[in-house]
């Protein structure tokens, strides 16, 4: 699994455990709200439009400071203080407090809520990672040791790096003195470096290694299509690296043929 598919899984989990966090938040101010005499579908609706934290803490705030309860004559839901009835005008005789039995029952929904939320962090966390930390799938030379001598660009402006079905394309619209780089598997030694790279400033050199096989070929006055034979290479995993020197406007796209 390359990495950007890595980060998209991962991505994806989060998104999805957002959402369970909301359906989760939803569930229990539903319930809550039921529980304490007012309606739920109005503080779900508060909570969704204004956003689930701001609408939560709405709720924790105003919503459960009272209880209502339905009136001794007529019905009419009344806060559970109150004296005489809004809309009767009888006088309430005090009640004695039912111990509350929903509360329990409740209280899981904030709790997976809670869960939801610290585990979708913790996936947006997990996703940096691997776009910073793991540098686009490839931060370790052959030997497994992290590769210093090999920086990835300080400054990366309007970047995007991604590898799919075989093919790498990078577009950056400036960077700084550095190294982008990816691995590609090498099934036949015939098989040739396409690439088609272009910029508007700077310089670009390709660098392919293999242990301790490497070739490397300036490629900026190519600005386009280029191949490079890889028969001094052998089956297997290889790294490409593109090392750009204040490019400005880069543009490239790399594959096996």
């Amino acid at each position: 699994m390359t990495t950007t598919i890595l980060c998209i899984s991962v991505a994806v989990i989060g998104i999805l455990l957002m959402v369970l966090c909301i359906v989760f938040m939803c569930v229990w101010i539903h319930r809550d709200a039921q529980s304490r005499g007012q309606s739920g579908l109005v503080w779900i609706l508060i909570a969704v439009l204004s956003s689930p934290i701001l609408g939560l803490l709405a709720y924790l705030l105003a919503g459960r400071k009272e209880t209502r309860v339905p009136c001794q004559s007529c019905g009419w839901m009344i806060s559970g203080s109150a004296r005489f009835c809004e809309n009767c005008g009888t006088e309430q005789t005090p009640m004695p407090a039912k111990p509350e039995e929903k509360k329990r029952g409740t209280a899981k929904f904030i709790i997976a809520s809670i869960v939801c939320f610290v585990s979708g962090i913790l996936c947006t966390l997990g996703m940096v990672f691997c776009i910073v930390w793991l540098d686009a799938n490839d931060i370790l030379d052959e030997t497994g040791a992290f590769g210093s001598s090999y920086h990835s660009p300080m400054v990366s402006v309007m970047s995007t790096n991604t590898m799919f079905n075989g093919e790498w394309k990078v577009n950056c619209y400036y960077c700084s003195d550095g190294y982008l780089k990816r691995n590609f598997t090498l099934d036949d030694p015939r098989q040739v470096l396409y690439t088609n790279t272009t910029c508007e400033e700077g310089e670009i050199i390709l660098h392919v290694q293999q242990g301790d096989v490497k070739t490397q070929i300036n490629i900026t006055e190519v600005q386009g299509e280029f191949s490079l034979p890889l028969d001094k290479f052998q089956p297997g995993r290889i790294r490409v690296m593109i090392e750009v020197r204040d490019i400005k406007e880069l543009k490239s796209t790399i594959r096996l043929e």
